[in-house]
């Protein structure tokens, strides 16, 4: 590929982001089988009978069924068990619906239930629980055993007792009014976990541009569960369907949008690796991209700076010079990995920015930092 089509591709790649930052339809994260599970368990009743609102969603995950019953691991160990879980649990449901969706007769469907229960069960019995860090792991796989069990699927394994003593130390204290009043938690990112637990009619205040905190499963537990159907959040989940990195396939990503993650991931890492002035002595290299002549006129450039500055005093968090804190996307909480990643970018792009304040928000008492407050253990 010369040069000039690459200045193309990149040019082309940053309008995208640019106008996905408009309109909060900017979201390519690799699609995740958890969440387009939950999705797929949404129904509606319409015209008095009740009906699948999603089907492409259950055909998705037939689809990706892998050979020995289960789903794809992605990061973790946990992640293959949380996908098959939620997929054996969408699948109980559907077959036991008269009208299931996709193009499995019972008889198959049956088959693809009974191939999924043995491959979690094989992947509980070898699951070292201690070494797992999957965020929220431990409420989210005791409340899918639990409605497994509802289902009449039963798992039994060595870590069991670690999990639950897990599950009591981060959910002993928990008091539903936490989700009921106006303070933001990571919580409400995994609504699911709270199905049967918590009142779903009073969290709708917490919805933002119609998700709960940007996530297809813990907006898909809220629509199944609120008293009144919520028309904000179902086409918020359409939005995620179409414009999310399925395209339209029935595969949801585990968080949409992520405008702020993408705009700083791209831009900033493109003008850690580039030389926008073909400047071939050394120490002119060394230099901030923003120093050199050349920056500030460079078409895309001038693109990303009024995006993204736009896009972060749109959510109060560029004052004076400093950045608190960054979010995926307006609709999530701040953690530190896309504030650090933000201010990297700012710079880059000549607008100076500090990281005193975010230092100062994410440190923990033993000295580290944190991705999100509140959570279990620092991060590396």
């Amino acid at each position: 590929m010369d040069r000039l089509e690459l200045e193309h591709k990149a040019k082309v790649l940053i309008q995208h982001l640019v106008n996905g930052c408009k309109n909060l339809n900017l979201g390519s994260l690799t699609l995740a089988i958890y969440d387009t599970a939950w999705v797929s368990m949404i129904s509606k009743t319409i015209d008095g009978k009740p009906q699948w609102l999603f089907p492409e969603c259950f055909q998705f995950l037939l689809d990706n069924q892998l050979p020995d019953g289960g789903w794809e691991s992605y990061a973790s160990e946990v992640d293959g068990v949380l996908n098959t879980m939620a997929a054996l649990l969408a699948m109980k449901k559907h077959s036991g619906a008269p009208d299931h969706a996709g193009r499995e007769t019972p008889v198959e469907l049956e088959t693809r239930i009974s191939k999924a229960t043995a491959h979690v069960q094989d992947k509980l019995q070898h699951w070292d629980i201690e070494a797992s860090m999957h965020v929220g792991f431990e409420i989210l796989v005791p409340a899918l055993l639990s409605m497994l069990e509802q289902e009449k699927i039963y798992f039994t394994f060595p870590g069991q007792r670690s999990l639950a003593a897990l599950n009591e130390r981060k959910l002993g204290n928990f008091d539903p009014r936490i989700l009921y009043g106006t303070t933001s938690t990571t919580l409400l990112h995994s609504l699911e976990a709270f199905v049967g637990k918590v009142d779903f009619n009073q969290v709708s205040h917490h919805k933002t541009f119609g998700s709960m905190m940007a996530s297809p499963s813990s907006t898909a537990a809220y629509l199944m569960n609120c008293s009144s159907w919520d028309v904000e959040a179902e086409m918020y989940i359409r939005n995620a369907i179409t414009h999310g990195g399925g395209n339209g396939s029935g595969g949801l990503p585990s968080a949409f949008p992520c405008n702020i993650f993408e705009l700083t991931w791209v831009c900033g890492n493109s003008m850690l690796e580039s030389d926008v002035n073909d400047e071939t002595n050394e120490m002119a290299r060394l230099r901030p991209p923003y120093s050199k002549p050349a920056f500030r006129s460079n078409p895309w450039v001038m693109m990303v700076c009024p995006a993204l500055d736009r896009t972060l005093k749109s959510i109060s968090m560029l004052r004076m010079g400093f950045l608190d804190s960054a979010h995926l996307a307006p609709s999530v909480l701040p953690d530190a990995d896309d504030t650090a990643k933000a201010i990297l970018t700012l710079n880059l792009l000549g607008r100076p920015a500090s990281p005193n304040r975010m230092i100062t928000y994410f440190k923990a008492k033993d000295g580290h930092l944190m991705t999100y407050l509140g959570e279990r253990n620092s991060s590396f």
